[in-house]
């Protein structure tokens, strides 16, 4: 067991009985031999630093207003530590439910019918949150190597778009976007006067440094970003999540058209993240490392290790489908389908190393 408590050792020695008798979602719906690799959930644990507190909380009550500046103040010292980046507590809102918020702010960075550019592949909840409010999309697939098309991005804004929202790192591909490539399209949107909502959830989780959209030149005045501890830290049950304002009026305007948003953050949720990000970093560190460790099974079966994340975004045979995967492979995945790219599927691979050795082995076999 290492120093932060992340134990490589007690991982190792799981077993599939074992993580379906756990109980968690992602296994729910696994028959015996099953492995379920498509719900982005992790079978990795939870930092004992971040245990300890919650389950040192002596009430379950509503989160108060001390509580939530520590989340953005906890927040903002760690994007200031990991990320270089200075983020004024005050531009940050706390959230319950990511999509949710991220409906409200496509209402109001937007008007009914305009445009709103998605990267394709996308995580399909965005997509669905802006279709749900009455704006259009416009999809613009990633270009070689998972780049960003930017030429694509430029037309699509030149003919209407008013918003871009960026995966950053991207979901469900794993990629690290370029510096020059994120300044780029900071220009572009800035020339359009248009915005971009960019989803850094995954950004802990980078193998390789990653760069802020808002932290690239020109990007902070027309940008809200989206961030948690939840995929990192294994907290997502906890519903607390930060928004970070283009500008603390920006934030307050926030705070005034949504004033009961706060207030349902679960304490347990406030309480978690703030020890995660105040306290969580060496486990965090710890669990890179041991994704590593799958990372180089990739590696060596000629496959491309995700940039950030847990995932594999995977291209299957014509012959293959998610329910031949199920049934020939015994693997449960997430349908490409679901994230514009039918034929594709997303694979989670945050589990225990020699499981994901038994998941790629199957997979290989059938795909």
């Amino acid at each position: 067991m290492t120093a932060s408590g992340f134990d490589p050792d007690a991982l190792d020695r799981l077993t599939l009985g074992d993580l379906r008798a756990a109980g968690s979602r992602r296994w729910a719906d696994a028959r015996d031999g099953e492995i379920a690799a498509g719900l982005a959930e992790m079978d990795l644990g939870v930092a004992p630093v971040i245990r300890d507190r919650v389950m040192s909380m002596q009430r379950y009550g509503y989160v108060t207003a001390r509580e939530l500046a520590a989340v953005a103040a906890a927040c903002s010292e760690w994007l200031a530590a990991q990320r270089s980046w200075q983020v004024d507590p005050g531009r940050i809102a706390i959230v319950p439910d990511l999509i949710n918020a991220v409906e409200r702010l496509v209402e109001l960075q937007t008007q009914p019918g305009e445009a709103v550019i998605v990267t394709t592949p996308s995580y399909a909840p965005l997509a669905a949150a802006t279709r749900k409010v009455g704006r259009r999309i416009v999809e613009v697939p990633l270009g070689p190597a998972g780049r960003l098309d930017l030429t694509r991005t430029a037309h699509a804004l030149r003919h209407g778009a008013r918003l871009v929202i960026l995966c950053n790192p991207h979901n469900p591909t794993g990629t690290v976007f370029d510096a020059a490539d994120l300044a780029q399209l900071a220009e572009i949107v800035e020339r359009h006067g248009a915005r971009v909502l960019s989803d850094e959830v995954h950004a802990p989780l980078a193998r390789q440094p990653h760069l802020p959209y808002a932290a690239s030149p020109g990007a902070s005045a027309h940008t809200t970003t989206i961030v948690s501890a939840s995929k990192t830290w294994n907290l997502s049950g906890l519903k607390c999540a930060q928004m970070i304002f283009a500008s603390a009026s920006e934030c307050e305007k926030w705070h005034r058209g949504e004033p009961r948003l706060e207030g349902s953050v679960p304490v347990l949720g406030a309480v978690a993240t703030t020890a995660a990000y105040r306290h969580g970093e060496p486990w965090r560190r710890d669990l890179i490392e041991y994704l590593g460790r799958t990372d180089a099974l990739l590696v060596a079966a000629g496959q491309t290790a995700p940039q950030a994340g847990y995932f594999v975004w995977r291209h299957l045979a014509r012959h293959v489908t998610v329910a031949t995967l199920r049934s020939e492979a015994r693997v449960i995945v997430a349908d490409g389908a679901a994230f514009g790219a039918p034929g594709w599927a997303r694979v989670t691979l945050a589990t225990p190393t020699p499981i994901a050795a038994q998941l790629l082995e199957r997979l290989g076999r059938v795909t």
